[in-house]
């Protein structure tokens, strides 16, 4: 699979895929094609991406944000009780932003990361953005 990034539609498109059957088994066909899980196949891809250190960094993105996380799990939680501050709202991009990478509802993932119901989490995203803190 030879996946390219478009910073223009901000989402992740796939530009060659290669299914191969071994010679002894099955022929490809449209069948075995269309039974292929190519949305989960990307999925996988972009969460191994995400965990991959990059030259000069100390951590990956995605675990320098989960280590800022599971090192005080309550901080979420304790930020939603706050209501839509500047600090929660910098949090709110940032997760949205992440889920928009990994290819997930970002307002679903928002909500299940605040503890907040996602009519909460739909609003902070929509302050996030009047307040210049989410440009996608």
């Amino acid at each position: 699979m030879v996946i390219l990034w478009s910073d223009e539609r901000f989402t992740y498109e796939v530009r060659e895929l290669t299914i191969e059957a071994p010679v002894d088994d099955f022929p490809v066909t449209g069948t075995l094609l269309r039974s292929v899980p190519v949305q989960m196949l990307l999925k996988l891809c972009i969460n191994r991406a995400l965990l991959t250190k990059q030259k000069g960094k100390a951590l990956p993105l995605f675990q320098s944000m989960h280590n800022a996380m599971g090192s005080d799990p309550e901080m979420l939680p304790r930020m939603a009780e706050k209501g839509p501050q500047p600090e929660t709202l910098r949090w709110v991009a940032r997760l949205y932003t992440l889920a928009k990478i990994k290819l997930v509802p970002p307002a679903q993932y928002v909500s299940d990361a605040f503890e907040v119901p996602l009519r909460t989490a739909s609003h902070w995203i929509k302050l996030a953005r009047e307040r210049g803190q989410l440009t996608i």
